[in-house]
């Protein structure tokens, strides 16, 4: 016997009810920016966000679990040299990123007002950063705490190891270390599900593993591995769900999405992304009732997102005058774009394989587009904005959110590379395989020193 909600979901009135659900959305957002001041909104949002974070992170955490059988099912195809293999390289990305490069704040005082928020939402459930408090027995007050203008993602995750196992920075150190862990991994496991080809998923990973900037920045706090990691996972659970159209999947996909926006205030930029891999692959879906009737989750989750972009709208960011303006494309476009190109800072070697990859993989060029659009995106966004050079203090940061699609790019590439060499040396796989993996860390390694260097800010 259907279920009442069953047969609501069935009803041809279903669509006219969801649509009126996600305007309602859009009605709650407008609502409290038109009835509520700029700090009216940031008072609110301080003890609303945290709230909405920890029913986002149980919702994730539940949907994993949902997803559980197919991961079993999946690690099995691992219980042999492939697997210990990517094992290995996972270890080695982490030891590398917590060990080589030294562990410090590269980011002057945002990487603490990270780690105070992350103290004030886990021992008080508030996110703001605390210009005044005291510990009395032991016990923390935040006397005078002001709303950040930098989304709580990142905070919110440092809380989570600070209930854990308490307040100490380290633990935060620690967590960007595993965060840079699993973005190498996500590198693999995009490239094998979208090319089903280990050599091409194995040399992603490595080349992902091995920017410099990648290890540096992954022992750091500050946000962008996280930033990095989510939008990966995020894309990563999209191809999954067109892969098998699994509701768990959808539901995991739904309860990231609106997580991985709450890292950086460009990390809604992975929407766009997502939307084009959608209309290339699956446009069906969008006239799905299940996946809207999902996606109303996500919106809801992101309702204090949303209030939060328009309440820290209007702040000075550090300086005065524009601070998205055409006059800064010359000169960020000049500097970011040599970044990729000049072999000062990053490998060259790893953009021409991408470049390689654009042009000689075999992969369909529908998900050369959705790499492509993923890179120019993230690539794009900060070539307008007054701080948005590569060389502007502590800013190649913002070079960490192009990594990954890159890479996959940088890992077919050299596949094709491997694949015609074999085809004009006749040879064993495993020889082509250990040349380009050779190519890879000889063109890595001379950038050790940037990944070993404290930095002038440290």
């Amino acid at each position: 016997m259907k279920t009442r909600l069953g047969k609501l979901y069935e009803n041809r009135f279903f669509p006219v009810l969801l649509l009126a659900m996600h305007l309602l959305v859009i009605g709650v957002v407008l609502f409290f920016i038109d009835s509520y001041s700029k700090t009216a909104l940031e008072n609110i949002l301080m003890k609303w966000i945290p709230v909405n974070l920890h029913i986002n992170f149980f919702f994730i955490i539940s949907a994993g679990i949902l997803c559980l059988p197919a991961i079993k099912e999946h690690l099995k195809n691992y219980l042999n040299r492939k697997g210990i293999l990517i094992a290995a390289v996972l270890v080695a990305a982490f030891m590398l990123s917590s060990f080589f490069s030294p562990r410090n704040h590269r980011l002057y005082y945002d990487e603490d007002i990270y780690a105070n928020i992350g103290q004030n939402i886990a021992l008080k459930s508030q996110t703001g950063l605390c210009n005044y408090g005291t510990f009395e027995y032991e016990e923390y007050y935040p006397h005078s705490v002001s709303y950040n203008k930098e989304p709580s993602g990142w905070p919110y995750l440092i809380s989570l190891v600070f209930q854990v196992f308490g307040v100490n920075e380290l633990y935060a150190f620690f967590l960007n270390n595993l965060l840079f862990a699993g973005s190498v991994l996500l590198a693999y496991l995009i490239t094998w599900h979208i090319t089903g080809n280990f050599q091409a998923s194995l040399f992603s990973c490595v080349i992902f593993g091995l920017i410099p900037q990648n290890l540096m920045w992954g022992n750091t706090i500050a946000a962008e591995p996280a930033a990095a990691f989510f939008a990966g996972l995020s894309f990563l659970i999209l191809v999954l769900y067109i892969k098998t159209h699994k509701d768990s999947c959808l539901f995991l996909l739904m309860t990231v999405l609106p997580f991985s926006c709450q890292m950086r205030p460009e990390s809604g930029l992975i929407i766009p992304v997502l939307a084009v891999y959608i209309l290339l692959f699956s446009p069906g879906i969008l006239s799905d009732r299940k996946f809207w009737t999902y996606s109303l989750f996500a919106a809801l989750m992101l309702i204090p997102h949303f209030i939060h972009i328009y309440a820290v709208s209007g702040h000075s960011w550090g300086a005065e005058g524009s601070k998205f303006a055409l006059s800064f494309f010359s000169n960020n476009f000049s500097v970011n774009g040599l970044f990729y190109v000049n072999n000062i800072e990053f490998p060259a070697v790893f953009t021409i394989l991408a470049f390689s990859g654009l042009l000689f993989s075999r992969d369909s060029i529908k998900h050369k587009a959705c790499f492509l659009t993923w890179f120019l995106l993230f690539f794009a966004i900060f070539l307008f904005f007054y701080a948005g050079s590569y060389h502007y203090g502590a800013d190649v940061r913002f070079s960490l959110l192009t990594f990954l699609p890159l890479a996959v790019l940088a890992g077919t590439g050299a596949e094709a590379v491997r694949s015609r060499l074999e085809s004009l040396i006749p040879s064993p796989q495993s020889t082509g395989t250990f040349l380009m993996v050779f190519l890879i860390l000889f063109s890595a390694i001379r950038f050790f020193n940037i990944a070993h260097r404290e930095g002038q800010e440290a």
